[in-house]
C-alpha cells in the first residue's frame, strides 16, 4: 500500500522572513567612456599560453552626451571601439577609441550637437527632411575580406583600422549600398558569402538585399517592397531563402511629425492658459495662433461669439 506523501507543516506569511533583492546599479550603462587611449600594456593574471596571438575588437554605445546635453537613448550614442591584443609573448595590450564618423567630426568642429536628440528641435526637423543622420557604428563588428567595419542599424558601415582602432571612412562598397546597412549580417558558409539588408524608408518602403562574397565585389541582390514603413531588425538565412519578420506596427510619418510640431508649439514657454471668470473677454489672432479648449461637461452650456475682421491679412 502506498501512503500519501507527507507534506511539510504550513507556515504563515508572517513567519517567513524574506531578503529583499538588491536593485542592480545600471548607471554605468548610461555613462560615457571616461578615457580613450591607443594600444597600451595591460596586466595579466596568471600565464598566457606561449605563442597565443589574437586581436579581439568590439564596439558599443560609449558617448552618452554631447557638449553637456544628454542623449535620449543609447541607440544614438557614438560608438566606442575596445580592443584586446595578445602578442604571443605572454603580454596583453588594450585600446579604447571613439568611432569618429563624419557626423562626429562635424560636431567636434562645430562645438555643439548637430544630430539626434541632443540637437535643437529645428535641426532635428531639417535632418529628418534631408534624411541626414550620423553613422555611429555602435552596434556590431563585421569582418569582410580582411577589412573590419563598425555597424549600426540606420546607416552605412564605417571601416576601422584594426592596427590602431582608428576610423577610416564610411563605405558604400562601390556605390552598391543604399543609405542603410543592417548591423546583423549573416555569413552562409556553403555559399562563402555574407548576406545583409538595408531598410529604405519613404513613400515606397522596401528591403534592399546585399551579398558580400568572400572573394569578389559586393553586389545588390534586389529590392523587396514593404507594405509600410516598418522596423526590420534581423533575419534568418538558409541555402534557399532569406526570412524576415516585418513589424506589424504601422508608423504614420506625417501624423508623427504633426504631433511633434504641436507638442513643441504648445509647450508652457509658448502658451497662455486662461482660467475663465464671468464677464471675461479674450481675443486672439485666429489665423496665427493655435487655440484649444479643455474638456467640459456638455450640460454646463457654452455660448461663443465670433467676430471676423474684413480685409486681407498681410503675410510677413
Amino acid at each position: 500500500m502506498v501512503g500519501s506523501p507527507r507534506l511539510p507543516p504550513f507556515t504563515s506569511s508572517s513567519e517567513v522572513t524574506s531578503t529583499p533583492t538588491p536593485t542592480p546599479d545600471l548607471s554605468p550603462l548610461w555613462s560615457s567612456v571616461q578615457r580613450t587611449h591607443p594600444w597600451e600594456p595591460r596586466p595579466v593574471e596568471g600565464t598566457l599560453p606561449e605563442g597565443l596571438r589574437m586581436t579581439l575588437v568590439r564596439t558599443g554605445p560609449g558617448v552618452m552626451e554631447r557638449f553637456g546635453r544628454r542623449l535620449a537613448h543609447s541607440f544614438e550614442a557614438d560608438g566606442v571601439m575596445t580592443g584586446l591584443r595578445l602578442s604571443g609573448d605572454g603580454q596583453a595590450h588594450a585600446a579604447v577609441r571613439v568611432v569618429e564618423s563624419p557626423g562626429y567630426r562635424q560636431e567636434q568642429a562645430a562645438g555643439k550637437p548637430l544630430f539626434g536628440s541632443a540637437a535643437p528641435w529645428w535641426r532635428r526637423f531639417l535632418n529628418g527632411l534631408r534624411m541626414r543622420g550620423k553613422e555611429t557604428g555602435n552596434t556590431s563588428i563585421m569582418e569582410w575580406q580582411g577589412r573590419t567595419f563598425a555597424l549600426m542599424e540606420g546607416a552605412r558601415p564605417i571601416e576601422i583600422d584594426v592596427s590602431s582602432l582608428g576610423t577610416l571612412a564610411v563605405e558604400s562598397f562601390g556605390d552598391v549600398l543604399g543609405p542603410t546597412f543592417s548591423a546583423h549580417p549573416h555569413r552562409l558558409p556553403s555559399a562563402k558569402t555574407t548576406f545583409n539588408f538595408g531598410v529604405e524608408y519613404g513613400p515606397k518602403p522596401a528591403l534592399a538585399l546585399y551579398a558580400l562574397p568572400d572573394e569578389g565585389p559586393a553586389r545588390r541582390l534586389g529590392r523587396v517592397p514593404l507594405p509600410w514603413n516598418a522596423m526590420v531588425h534581423d533575419f534568418a538565412i538558409t541555402e534557399r531563402a532569406m526570412v524576415f519578420v516585418v513589424c506589424p506596427l504601422q508608423i504614420s510619418l506625417g501624423r508623427a511629425l504633426l504631433v511633434r510640431l504641436q507638442e513643441w508649439a504648445a509647450q508652457p514657454d509658448f502658451s497662455l492658459r486662461h482660467k475663465w471668470s464671468e464677464g471675461d473677454f479674450v481675443i486672439w489672432d485666429n489665423t496665427g495662433a493655435m487655440h484649444r479648449a479643455l474638456p467640459y461637461e456638455a450640460s454646463t452650456g457654452r455660448m461663443m461669439h465670433r467676430t471676423s475682421i474684413a480685409g486681407t491679412e498681410s503675410v510677413a
